[in-house]
């Protein structure tokens, strides 16, 4: 595992199907300095869910989204 001071300051989402495996996985990352939160479940199936998730946990470290444009796309031919 890398130097304990290496994590510092550091987001981590630890993502999967097994709670245990999971929590396991955080508690190790959370050990070691980072900040951590675990997800567990299929995140193609529930992208949104797991996006939600990061934006409440993390928001300081989101990007700057910019203004939604997608009513200028042009509509599909």
């Amino acid at each position: 595992m890398a130097d304990p001071a290496s994590l510092a300051g550091r987001v981590v989402v630890v993502v999967g199907d097994d709670a245990a495996r999971v929590g396991e996985a955080a508690r190790v990352l959370a050990d070691a300095g980072a900040r951590v939160a675990g997800f567990v479940g299929d995140p193609a199936s529930d992208a949104a869910g797991l996006t939600e998730m990061v934006a409440e946990l993390f928001p300081e470290q989101l990007p700057e989204r910019s203004p939604d444009r997608s009513q200028d796309a042009p509509e599909p031919a």
